[in-house]
């Protein structure tokens, strides 16, 4: 018994010596440090990689998508020389989903597409989501308020993002741009207006309010 006594003794002393050898050989201060800043500095160039990665395919998605543009509207200038008009309107569609809105390609599909669809026998129908567009825009301006001319204009830009032909929609965005002071983009606007109805009533009174927002432009840019 006593034998069994000391050799109990014997092994709990060996596990407190064991316990403070162990918390004595524990990671300093430093090592601790050491390793926090490896740590951090491997998460710094986990993100930085990443970041440059997203760059990276953000130009490719751009690239491509200028490629596809100019491809489409190949095709289209293509497919309105030899007469297939109702397929041309569909690439240049697709040019404009593809191109930045006021870009000089942007403004050349557009005017080539108003081209097109004049030139077609029967006018291309007008999608449902456009008369959409253009009724909420132009409520989104009666109703007023804080950015309503912005939140009108993003309306009817889809409008004529969805039907680049439609002279209402070239209309209604010049009349807005005006309002909130966008003379340049105004002016294309109802350039495009004109382009796609040239014999409207207000032809006129929208070529002297082009001439107009042209003196303006310049005026404002000389205050700046």
């Amino acid at each position: 018994m006593k034998k069994l006594q000391i050799r109990f003794a014997i092994f709990g002393l060996a596990i407190v010596m064991v316990i403070f050898a162990t918390m004595g050989c524990g990671p300093s201060r430093e090592e601790i440090m050491a390793r926090e800043l490896t740590r951090l500095e491997a998460e710094a160039r986990e993100k930085a990689e990443a970041e440059a990665k997203a760059r990276r395919q953000a130009e490719e998605a751009r690239l491509e998508r200028i490629r596809a543009a100019e491809v489409a509207e190949a095709a289209g200038d293509e497919d309105a020389g030899q007469g297939q008009l109702e397929k041309a309107l569909g690439n240049y569609q697709e040019v404009l989903r593809n191109v930045p809105r006021y870009s000089a390609q942007d403004l050349r599909v557009r005017q080539a597409a108003i081209r097109v669809a004049r030139a077609m026998s029967v006018p291309p129908p007008v999608p449902e989501s456009v008369l959409r567009s253009m009724a909420r825009g132009e409520t989104r301006v009666k109703m007023g308020g804080t950015g309503s001319y912005e939140a009108a204009a993003e309306e009817i830009e889809q409008a004529v993002l969805a039907a680049p032909w439609l002279a209402d929609g070239y209309y209604d965005l010049g009349v807005i741009q005006e309002k909130a002071g966008k003379f340049s983009q105004a002016t294309q606007n109802f350039k495009l207006y004109l382009l796609a109805a040239p014999q409207s009533k207000n032809a006129t009174a929208v070529q002297v309010k082009i001439y107009e927002l042209e003196r303006m432009k310049k005026e404002k840019e000389k205050d700046q």
